[in-house]
């Protein structure tokens, strides 16, 4: 999960500034648990 964090935190600005990219990126995360 600290690599979910780090991402996140990343991915902060990105996510919201784009809703899109927040789904997208929701989406990788639940595909990769998944696996």
């Amino acid at each position: 999960m600290t690599e979910l964090v780090f991402i996140d935190d990343d991915y902060n600005h990105v996510v919201i500034m784009s809703d899109v990219v927040q789904r997208l990126y929701l989406y990788r995360q639940l595909h990769h648990a998944s696996t």
